[in-house]
């Protein structure tokens, strides 16, 4: 091996050891932390079986934020509000997203009628992200 090679790999591996990033090209950009409506998601569940108003039957609605790429978004409010209807209850154990950038909130009624909810997240900012408008139907 000539002396010139050896040199170049020790001061690569010099450099290395110091902490020094050797290699080519630019740094990748991070992945994007903005929620992007069109990545998102609403479930319901159930979603089709009729609910009735006893204060018990419950319809668990999950939100799931993520970014352009389809990654999720930890760690976000999300804010489910009453939009019409009476005599229901949301509970929300936590308002920020888990690990999968999922949310959990439980629907009740003690009222019949329809119901509608209006979902959104906060971005990083607190700008508010408006994602869904979701409506139910309670016996």
């Amino acid at each position: 091996m000539s002396s010139r090679r050896a040199l170049s790999r020790c001061l690569v591996v010099g450099l290395l050891a110091l902490g020094v990033p050797v290699g080519c090209g630019e740094d990748p950009e991070p992945p994007s932390t903005l929620v992007a409506p069109s990545k998102c998601s609403v479930e319901l569940s159930p979603s089709t079986e009729p609910l009735m108003a006893n204060g018990q039957d419950t319809l668990v609605v999950t939100v799931t934020l993520r970014n352009e790429d389809a990654t999720p978004l930890s760690g976000r409010a999300v804010n489910v509000q009453v939009g019409s209807g009476e005599g229901f209850t949301l509970l929300q154990e936590k308002s920020l997203t888990d690990n999968q950038g999922r949310n959990r909130v439980e629907v009740r009624a003690t009222t019949p009628g329809t119901k509608t909810l209006s979902v959104s997240a906060n971005e990083l900012n607190g700008v508010r992200v408006y994602l869904s408008e979701v409506t139910i139907e309670f016996r």
